[in-house]
């Protein structure tokens, strides 16, 4: 084995060990705010196009799970899991601030009203005052809509 193949993979001093949060903490600090050149965008670009790219060709027969059938146990399980991370979602007037609707989900509120549910979810975080023309709320965050 040559020397320039130890130390990479696999035989990586920290080949299947992570860093302490802490750690991971600094290093984003450390690299917010910094531009890169536009010719490194570039270069970025190029090493990641076509069948450089890691997921080039995987669609289709060629994808690693094409074919795999999940059991009735496993299907379960995930619908299970879906339901619960479901939230409930309430539809407020946003003029008088009645209620107008209750949904079991964010899809669920976008199909019946035509409003995109990355709009609802930002008002209910409240990173929007409101989306669509109404109000919107998760069930049982805040009563009081109008201040």
């Amino acid at each position: 084995m040559s020397r320039t193949w130890f130390g990479k993979g696999d035989n990586h001093i920290n080949y299947g060990k992570h860093l302490p949060e802490e750690t991971c903490k600094r290093i984003s600090e450390a690299h917010k705010g910094k531009v890169l050149s536009e010719e490194t965008k570039k270069k970025l670009s190029e090493l990641n196009s076509g069948e450089k790219h890691p997921f080039f060709g995987k669609r289709g027969s060629n994808h690693p799970a094409y074919g795999h059938k999940w059991s009735e146990e496993t299907r379960e399980k995930m619908a299970v899991a879906i339901q619960e991370q479901q939230t409930i979602v309430v539809q407020y007037d946003r003029i008088t601030g009645m209620l107008l609707a209750e949904f079991e989900s964010l899809k669920a509120a976008e199909k019946a009203t035509g409003v995109k549910y990355q709009g609802i979810s930002r008002c209910c975080r409240g990173i929007r005052p409101s989306a669509g023309g109404f109000l919107w709320k998760y069930k049982g965050e805040n009563e009081c809509v109008l201040e």
